[in-house]
């Protein structure tokens, strides 16, 4: 499940936009670049998986940080057994 825009948003600094996107288990998310454009991913809880339009897939756990800008990205699942939090800080859109 992902928020609605602007739902899930922090204000950290006015240069940085944080938003928070959660995947309920068995949850999944067509990928759309413009939407992690410029942002840099924690996986701030659960596992999540990343499958590529060619049909493989990699995984990530809690901690880890990624880069989903020019990946073959076609969908973000969560397979585990617990609810997954994705938290993406990028440059505040109005400043790029």
């Amino acid at each position: 499940m992902s928020f609605p825009p602007g739902h899930g948003r922090r204000c950290v600094d006015p240069i940085f936009d944080i938003r928070t996107v959660a995947l309920e288990p068995g949850g999944s998310l067509a990928y759309r670049e413009e939407e992690w454009r410029d942002a840099l991913v924690t996986v701030e809880s659960g596992e999540v998986e990343l499958e590529m339009s060619c049909g493989r897939s990699c995984f990530f756990q809690s901690g880890d940080l990624l880069w989903f800008q020019g990946l073959p990205l076609a969908c973000i699942r969560n397979r585990g057994d617990e609810p997954t939090v994705l938290v993406a800080a990028s440059r505040n859109r109005g400043l790029r």
